[in-house]
């Protein structure tokens, strides 16, 4: 069956954040392999979209991103950029307003791809989502409606528990992501070395 995958990038990004400093390593997947694994023997990815956005505020985390979507798209990701806006926040320990970056537009961007790939002369027959995110229901339903099967894939440490409607439900494990990491070294198509910017476990 056809399948096009949609990725919450900064859902996965957070979910692997929070398993601490010694395995921010996985940050370094390698988004076809971790999509594959949830699928079965007769489907086929068509496409794999990424939904993410550049913190350009912060110098060095914005050069590691551009790396990282660099080997995605050469990896045949279609990346889709959302963006952040700054606000303004009122911090209850400080008692003081202080400014604050907020994510924008990945949970319109992952509808608004889903509602489109509906609608082509060839639809998916099966979207996989990568999320923990239950703001993305709606299209999910509507997509559900029109005959396609939803398969949703958990992050690692979320729930989804509104996530009951779908046809499959699968949880990443550690296990997923080790097995999905990419090389400390990527050469791309273009022979340019891009290498990940977190330490390996030693063997």
């Amino acid at each position: 069956m056809r399948v096009i995958t949609y990725i919450d990038g900064f859902n996965l990004y957070h979910s692997i954040k929070d398993l601490g400093s010694n395995r921010e390593y996985l940050k370094w997947q390698n988004i076809n392999k971790l999509s594959t694994r949830f699928l079965s023997r007769n489907d086929e990815i068509i496409k794999i979209k990424f939904f993410t956005a550049y913190p350009k505020w912060k110098s060095q985390s914005y050069i590691r991103h551009k790396n990282y979507v660099a080997i995605l798209q050469d990896l045949r990701v279609e990346v889709i950029m959302g963006h952040f806006k700054l606000k303004r926040v009122f911090c209850h320990n400080c008692k003081q307003e202080i400014k604050k970056h907020e994510e924008k537009q990945t949970d319109v961007n992952i509808a608004t791809h889903i509602i489109n790939d509906m609608y082509q002369d060839k639809p998916p027959d099966i979207i996989q989502l990568i999320s923990g995110d239950t703001d993305l229901i709606p299209p999910l339903k509507i997509a559900q409606e029109k005959g396609i099967k939803i398969h949703i894939v958990i992050p690692y440490g979320r729930k989804a528990n509104e996530y009951d409607f779908v046809d499959k439900k699968s949880k990443i494990k550690i296990k997923h992501l080790q097995k999905s990491i990419l090389p400390q070294a990527y050469t791309t198509s273009s022979n340019q070395v891009l290498s990940c910017p977190y330490t390996y476990p030693t063997k």
